[in-house]
């Protein structure tokens, strides 16, 4: 009697045993399935397993957050920009520019500014002395009240605006292009003019 109630008890176990193995690969397979779903779709965004289309999403978010979205988008027309020199080969000259927008394309950090028929003008400092002079007309004149129908008096300005040429241009300068287009994803554009900071 004791060897059936063991062999019944070893039987229970078997089974108990394969019943739990069973459940246990279901329990994994249920999963691996409610996870490959989740993947395809994310709060209605339909994306490929890919690193772009996850980039594509977080923009998307960001865009669409009350907090960060008018940081991520960013200006939908450009036709200015400010950058520095870092390669002036003729009258192409290439420019690091900072990012318009927190997600934009890294390739488009270097602009190349093509200066075919432009207007170049440099700031150059004006003298120190002459300046200072009219700082203290500006600061006395700043004494006195200001008189119906008169003008306010206007702070003097350190620099004036000379024409320039491409080859005033260096690397290391601070420049600041217009264009004639939206220039937000062009890589090398045409550009009207050129001030040299």
């Amino acid at each position: 009697m004791e060897i059936n109630q063991i062999s019944s008890e070893k039987s229970k176990h078997v089974v108990c045993i394969g019943i739990s193995v069973v459940v246990f690969i279901l329990g994994i397979l249920v999963g691996a399935l409610v996870f490959k779903g989740s993947m395809k779709t994310s709060e209605g965004i339909k994306t490929d397993n890919t690193f772009q289309a996850g980039w594509d999403a977080a923009k998307k978010r960001l865009s669409e957050s009350e907090r960060f979205g008018s940081m991520a988008v960013g200006p939908t027309d450009v036709r200015s920009l400010s950058g520095v020199v870092q390669l002036v080969e003729g009258n192409k000259i290439s420019i690091k520019i900072s990012p318009l927008e927190p997600l934009a394309d890294p390739n488009l950090d270097i602009r190349i500014v093509v200066a075919a028929s432009t207007t170049i003008t440099r700031n150059v400092p004006r003298d120190a002395a002459t300046v200072q002079k009219e700082m203290d007309a500006f600061l006395k004149s700043m004494e006195k009240p200001l008189l119906p129908g008169k003008e306010k008096p206007q702070p003097p300005v350190s620099t004036i605006k000379e024409i320039g040429k491409v080859s005033d241009i260096k690397v290391g300068d601070t420049l600041v292009v217009i264009a004639g287009e939206n220039i937000k994803e062009s890589k090398e554009f045409n550009v009207i003019s050129i001030d040299i900071q």
